[in-house]
């Protein structure tokens, strides 16, 4: 993903780690990332969410923006 897209690898390493924490990816040690069962449905339920307010917020706090 680094050289694919040309970011720095802290960023990616941020953006798995958030997915992981969302329940979206999994991880398994020395195998690799994996997308978790029932993540297509969370980030539709979370599309879903986002167009009634206009934002989505990561966190889903609400608070669009905060970490």
């Amino acid at each position: 993903m680094v050289q694919f897209y040309r970011i720095n690898h802290v960023t990616v390493a941020r953006g798995i780690n958030l997915l992981v924490d969302q329940g979206i990816l999994y991880k398994k040690r020395g195998i690799g990332v994996f997308v978790a069962p029932g993540a297509r449905e969370a980030l539709l339920e979370a599309r879903r969410g986002r167009s009634s307010t206009g934002r989505f917020s990561p966190t889903g706090s609400g608070i669009p923006g905060s970490w």
